[in-house]
């Protein structure tokens, strides 16, 4: 494990940036955290069928899966900002160009793929089910706004169709926002303990922001409150990141304390009735900054080739899921079904397309956008 000391507080810490064109540090931990995470959510969305067969421990622990979404959004800010901010020196027509194409590669082909795939389900309805009602779920509109990302931006009920692509919407708003927020932390945020003031600042904002609202908790009112909940820790993980880019990384001592309080603050929230949006935020950030640490017993673990796959294809996972759990349930679920094999038939299916998707859809799809942004907007000679 390396580690680098902090320069003095009256040093600004400017040559620990990563200068453009400098290849970020590859955290593979990260990547198998991501994983898990989707895995996490998979799991919430087929609760129902393990809860039987689970004690009270697991239970919650499936229960919580919603809470994935808050570390998603933490470590989707660090890495975001880890590549890209760079660009935002300086704002320029050439930086918002290469972000936005960068970022679009990323998320749209299969999220498009899979919009298009869910038009089966209310057909399915209409030519297979008794009922041949379609309901709220698969409303026009809501459809419709999906395919601009802008569904979950505050001025539509839901989650519908894809439920979990709420997220995916909220993420876009996100990358809006990062070039702006991106050019203040890198022009203004010049020492850790400033980042550190600014991660602080952000999760009490957003604790406040949720207790001044009303709600017992961050996963409540995702139509209302999914957006400003998720953007907020976007802009915690950014700001986590430019500290650990002043930083020059983390040492030992960083590491485990990280681990200690998130170990702590995990412990508060399932023992007592504190709200999850004072502790979990925290939590999870404290988990995405002590995984920095490339030679860490549990980076080590997460950096097994098996895990870094599984985080490799995790938004293949993510996306489809729930296409495949609204079929299984349609196609395979029987009454007195064993629960276990309605689960394993399930994430066995998940996991299959994941691997499909990921390589004949994500992959050729990143290529096919970059080579049209390449041709359609071209950089100034």
């Amino acid at each position: 494990m390396t580690r680098m000391s902090d320069p003095p507080r009256s040093v600004p810490l400017n040559r620990t940036d990563r200068q453009d064109g400098q290849r970020p540090p590859q955290l593979l931990a990260l990547t198998s955290l991501r994983g898990l995470a989707a895995w996490w959510v998979v799991f919430y969305h087929f609760r129902e069928h393990l809860w039987p067969l689970s004690g009270p421990w697991l239970m919650a622990l499936w229960g919580g899966g919603y809470l994935a979404v808050d570390l998603f959004f933490i470590l989707s800010g660090f890495v975001i900002h880890l590549n890209y901010a760079s660009l935002f020196r300086r704002i320029s027509a050439v930086s918002l160009r290469e972000f936005a194409s960068a970022r679009l590669a990323r998320i749209y082909p299969l999220y498009l793929v899979i919009s298009v795939a869910f038009l089966a389900n209310p057909l399915a309805i209409i030519l297979f089910s008794s009922e041949k009602v379609i309901g709220e779920r698969y409303d026009s509109s809501y459809y419709l706004f999906s395919l601009v990302l802008m569904h979950n931006w505050g001025f539509l009920p839901g989650p519908a169709w894809n439920i979990p692509s709420w997220s995916i919407s909220v993420e876009a708003f996100a990358y809006c926002a990062f070039p702006a927020a991106a050019f203040v932390l890198v022009r203004y945020i010049r020492y850790p303990l400033d980042a550190v003031a600014v991660v602080v600042g952000l999760l009490a904002a957003l604790a406040a922001f949720f207790y001044g609202v009303g709600v017992p908790s961050i996963g409540d009112g995702i139509a209302r409150f999914g957006l400003e909940r998720c953007v907020f820790e976007f802009l915690v993980g950014m700001a986590l990141c430019r500290f650990y880019n002043l930083s020059g990384g983390i040492g030992p001592m960083v590491h485990w304390a990280a681990l200690a309080g998130a170990t702590v603050l995990f412990v508060l929230t399932a023992v007592t009735a504190v709200p999850d949006y004072l502790t979990l935020p925290a939590a999870f950030a404290m988990v995405v900054l002590a995984l920095t640490v490339p030679g860490a017993p549990l980076s080590v673990i997460l950096a097994r080739p098996f895990l870094v796959y599984i985080g490799t294809i995790s938004y293949s996972t993510y996306l489809c899921h729930y296409l495949v759990k609204d079929w299984v349930n349609f196609l395979l679920i029987k009454p007195g079904q064993p629960s276990l094999v309605a689960f394993g038939i399930y994430a066995v299916i998940t996991l299959l397309a994941s691997i499909a998707l990921y390589h004949l859809v994500e992959k050729p799809g990143r290529k096919l956008v970059r080579r049209w942004a390449r041709r359609t907007l071209p950089l100034p000679q």
